[in-house]
């Protein structure tokens, strides 16, 4: 759990009573590759800290395929927000891609949050602020690039993560087909 506290020191200072009450709340949670933390349809009641591992936030479009939106690994939260803000049942998959640790706050213990550090509010609008931008910015490099140039973007720009990431759900977050990616794949001589 300290990666979690560590994380939340980067927002606001935290006084030594304040790590206890949150640490009491705090559970940590195992996730084997392809286990679900949020299924399409349940109710999101809890958000979840990456401690350790990769996940994929995923859905289905019209025509059934399967449609990766975000990857995110450690340091990161990873929740459904809209579904946990309004308490409504979620739209997509929140999968872990390997095995992976997090540190769960419950929706009880979110809850209480603000009674155990006063900046709250603020803290969790700063993360909040701080994972949409990642995301924008994740998406919008990608469009109008050729496969090959979101593939080479997508190395640039998280490198430690291509590797980690079957290929057909890096194909999948890119827009395009196993095959096209396993081909640009061959064409590259990385370092």
């Amino acid at each position: 759990m300290e990666s979690f506290i560590q994380y939340l020191k980067s927002f606001t200072p935290l006084y030594a009573d304040q790590i206890d009450a949150l640490t009491a709340l705090l559970t940590l949670e195992k996730l084997q590759p392809n286990e679900y933390l949020l299924e399409v349809g349940m109710y999101c009641n809890k958000i979840a800290f990456i401690q350790q591992g990769v996940f994929r936030i995923y859905f289905y479009n019209n025509e059934g395929e399967e449609i990766t939106r975000y990857f995110l690994a450690e340091n990161q939260f990873v929740v459904d927000l809209n579904a946990f803000n309004n308490q409504v049942v979620s739209s997509e998959y929140i999968q872990s891609v390997t095995d992976s640790e997090v540190v769960i706050l419950s929706r009880t213990a979110f809850d209480q949050m603000s009674t155990i550090i006063p900046e709250w509010d603020k803290v969790i609008k700063a993360i909040t602020e701080k994972a949409l931008m990642e995301k924008l910015f994740n998406r919008s490099n990608m469009v109008g690039q050729s496969a090959k140039s979101k593939y080479l973007d997508f190395l640039t720009t998280h490198p430690k993560l291509a590797n980690r990431i079957p290929l057909g759900h890096l194909a999948s977050y890119l827009g395009i087909k196993q095959q096209s990616l396993s081909r640009i794949r061959k064409e590259i001589v990385l370092p």
